[in-house]
């Protein structure tokens, strides 16, 4: 039977290892108690085990993250720059690398060499629009890491 009818989702990890999925295991220990479902817990039907989670995870959503600048994960996706602005690791590594190749002239001390490939790693950040910096002093607006797939 197609997956779907069982709500469930397979993932690629090795059985019995938490550690391979630990964003997963922490959503499944907020769930799991906002829903007040775990053990000794009595359910009377599947459809209102998952009207549970779907209400617990609502609230989930809605609660503000100090570790994500007390913004929800709903705040979050609006904010955050969708898919197709994402750009793909192997894209940024490739273009950087060649802008590195061509700021590295023959000749260069270490210390210029080592200019010379930051600031092409960060011409490179903000061609993506991953960062952009303020001449005069002021703080350098930095990339976030989920922008990147």
């Amino acid at each position: 039977m197609p997956h779907e009818l069982h709500r469930h989702h397979h993932l690629g990890n090795r059985t019995h290892t938490p550690q391979d999925n630990a964003a997963t295991e922490r959503g499944i220990g907020e769930a799991k108690p906002e829903a007040e479902l775990g053990r000794g817990v009595a359910l009377g039907t599947p459809q209102e085990g998952v009207a549970a989670l779907q209400a617990a995870c609502g609230r989930l959503n809605a609660r503000p993250r100090p570790s994500r600048g007390d913004l929800s994960a709903d705040e979050l996706t609006r904010v955050l720059p969708s898919w197709e602005t994402r750009v793909a690791r192997s894209e940024f590594y490739g273009a950087a690398q060649a802008a590195i190749q061509r700021a590295v002239r023959e000749g260069m001390t270490k210390r210029q060499r080592r200019q010379a490939e930051r600031e092409a790693v960060f011409e490179t950040l903000e061609h993506f629009g991953l960062m952009s910096r303020v001449r005069g002093g002021e703080a350098l607006q930095a990339f976030r890491p989920e922008m990147i797939s």
